[in-house]
């Protein structure tokens, strides 16, 4: 696998799990991050971004990580 050639989106309200996953992922070789602190947030940035995979937190505030997931799926755009 070519992790170098992926887009991530870590979605999380934690810092420190982001900056854990960051590292790791970096680790890994994926260069291209993009990171969310929320999943209204997330969900802006994949209307300007394409992405490849998406890491999220399930207990986050406004919009938790199973709405996000939701919101994701059912977007028309």
């Amino acid at each position: 696998m070519r992790f170098e050639l992926l887009r991530v989106l870590l979605v999380d309200d934690n810092r420190h799990m982001l900056t854990l996953l960051t590292e790791l992922l970096r680790a890994l070789g994926v260069r291209d991050l993009l990171v969310a602190e929320d999943g209204a947030s997330a969900l802006e940035l994949l209307r300007q971004h394409e992405v490849d995979l998406v890491f999220t937190d399930l207990n986050m505030k406004p919009v938790d990580g199973i709405d996000f997931v939701r919101r994701l799926r059912t977007a028309p755009d």
